[in-house]
Formats: C-alpha cells, sequence, structure tokens
C-alpha cells in the first residue's frame, strides 16, 4: 500500500507541476505578493519601472488603477490552448480520483487478510 500511495502522490504531483508550468510566467513576480506570476500577469510601466501584479492582486484594485494594467497571457498559451490546459487539470483529477480509490480497495482487502 505504502509504495502505491506514493506512486500515486508522485503521478498526481507531476501532472499538478507540469500543469502549473504551463501557466507560470518565468522569472516574474508578483510586485505585490512577491509569489510567481500564474495565469494572467498584469503589468504597467511607470517612467523606467514596471511593475507586475498576480490576478488577486489585480482584482483589488479601483477600476481606475486596473485601468493602468496591460492583461499579459501565461507564455504558454500562445503554445496550447485553454481547452488542453483544462484537459491536463482534469486528468490530474482523474489521477487523484483513481488513486484514492485504489488505495481505499487495497486497504479494505488488507483489513479481511
Amino acid at each position: 500500500i505504502i509504495q502505491g500511495a506514493a506512486a500515486c502522490g508522485r503521478s498526481y504531483d507531476a501532472g499538478r507541476e507540469l500543469y502549473a508550468s504551463l501557466l507560470v510566467h518565468p522569472e516574474v513576480r508578483c510586485d505585490k505578493s512577491g509569489e510567481p506570476i500564474l495565469g494572467t500577469r498584469f503589468s504597467r510601466e511607470d517612467g523606467r519601472v514596471t511593475y507586475d501584479l498576480c490576478e488577486d492582486e489585480h482584482g483589488k484594485l479601483s477600476p481606475e488603477d486596473k485601468a493602468l494594467y496591460k492583461a499579459i497571457p501565461p507564455p504558454a498559451v500562445g503554445a496550447i490552448t485553454r481547452a488542453q490546459l483544462l484537459d491536463a487539470l482534469q486528468a490530474v483529477r482523474t489521477m487523484s480520483l483513481l488513486c484514492h480509490a485504489w488505495l481505499d480497495v487495497t486497504q479494505r482487502h488488507e483489513d479481511r487478510i
């Protein structure tokens, strides 16, 4: 069971990392939260300084301030479609459900032994 659980966990983590890597803006962090930017990046230039915000922080701005930022899609969006990204996420979720079901059945089987 332990080996199976580890394999399930690794499969899920690998799929989740792949999905996130398709959405990340490499080497760009949100100037408000400090976190890597996943999904749409909002950017504005103020003289020679560029400010970048993630979707969450951009959503907290007033309508006037939001208008100062340009939306930049994730780099992978040009290479793959949104539908493909959603398919990848669904595959990760399905793998997780299958692994949990397998572990549950295996545990019940071992409990009978």
